[in-house]
């Protein structure tokens, strides 16, 4: 077993293939003892059900990302700062599984919750159609709203069109 601050420094060199596993308690520092292993090449009598090496099993760790991604997470973090310090590297791999996604600066706070995030997107590309023209009326049945620029419907019934569901907002 060699400590999660050496993993996430050799990960600069080669991350060999395989997993990394981690203790099951997820709290996770950089003295965290935990192990790579590809599961690929072991023997089926080394391996526990649902694809947990026997040796993962018996130290109570679990899956924790693929040795691929820890590349990865390197590569961004040394985007952030170059070479990355040890912390840095640690908030890049906690933020990376925490959220399935790449830190996107030191520091950064959690990322909205995902209906908070589709809202946002979905706000922004509502207002992006622009102002509704009183005099070109929208074309959906029913509707008195003017419609906005290159489209016969008006910001509520354009957003639904295009989007495929119905539409939040009304103003």
């Amino acid at each position: 077993m060699t400590t999660l601050r050496d993993i996430l420094r050799d990960a600069v060199r080669s991350m060999p293939d395989g997993w990394l596993f981690l203790p099951a308690d997820r709290k996770w520092k950089l003295d965290t003892k935990g192990l790579v292993i590809d599961t690929d090449s072991l023997p089926k009598s080394e391996m526990y059900a649902e694809d947990i090496p026997l040796i993962a099993k018996e130290n109570q760790l679990i899956s924790a990302l693929e040795g691929g991604a820890i590349g990865d997470i390197r590569d961004v973090a040394s985007r952030i700062q170059d070479p990355p310090s040890d912390d840095l590297l640690l908030e890049a791999f906690l933020y990376y599984y925490r959220f399935d996604a790449f830190l996107p600066h030191a520091g950064a706070p959690d990322p909205p919750p995902a209906h908070v995030a589709t809202h946002n997107i979905d706000r922004r590309f509502y207002e992006s159609l622009g102002p509704e023209d009183a005099a070109k009326r929208c074309k959906h049945a029913g509707c008195g709203r003017g419609s906005v620029s290159l489209s016969v419907f008006c910001r509520v019934h354009h957003f639904e069109n295009v989007m495929g569901k119905g539409c939040p907002f009304d103003d």
